[in-house]
């Protein structure tokens, strides 16, 4: 169940609330502004069998082979091998963070595929290690790489933000920026 927010509280002492398809629906429309996509798994492997978190450069000249330049990367306190990639604070940032969140979707690696690896198994993909291929594949040198997973980040994402993160960004409803431009 969720709450309508656009409707005045009956009696002034609740929110209306919502079916729960309509609190699903108004999940994804709450994101985080400036907008901001959280990667998980940015690990990468060492020749010793072990792993190492991408470092903030390593992830910005990822995202640039990708195509997005101009982002802030940083990692997730207390979230180990995950990373916040923060857009510009305007419409056309927010296009290119949709634009990123989609490319991970189209490939099996948004929101919903996290989300069902961690609900089904309980831990994330890190403490499994390196041998599954959903979570790491090998590229055309023989290099061990892990694979990316990525969404646009929503407001229950508040979470897993660290305090200055959480004090520098704002929600805004998606609903209510034009995106047709």
């Amino acid at each position: 169940m969720g709450w309508n927010y656009s409707v005045d509280p009956v009696h002034k002492k609740a929110y209306q609330t919502l079916s729960n398809a309509d609190a699903e629906a108004n999940r994804g429309d709450l994101i985080l502004w400036p907008p901001t996509i959280i990667v998980e798994n940015t690990y990468k492997s060492r020749n010793d069998g072990q792993k190492d978190a991408m470092s903030n450069n390593e992830m910005e000249s990822k995202l640039r082979e990708m195509g997005f330049g101009g982002v802030t990367v940083k990692p997730l306190v207390g979230k180990d091998g995950a990373m916040s990639v923060r857009f510009a604070s305007s419409l056309a940032g927010l296009k290119e963070a949709v634009r990123l969140a989609d490319l991970f979707e189209a490939e099996g690696h948004g929101r919903l595929q996290w989300d069902q690896w961690v609900q089904t198994r309980g831990i994330p993909p890190s403490y499994v290690g390196g041998g599954n291929p959903m979570f790491v594949k090998v590229d055309e040198k023989g290099q061990q790489t892990w694979v990316l997973y990525g969404y646009l980040g929503t407001a229950s994402d508040l979470d897993v933000l660290d305090t200055e993160s959480k004090q520098n960004v704002v929600i805004k409803s998606r609903k209510e920026l034009d995106l047709s431009d």
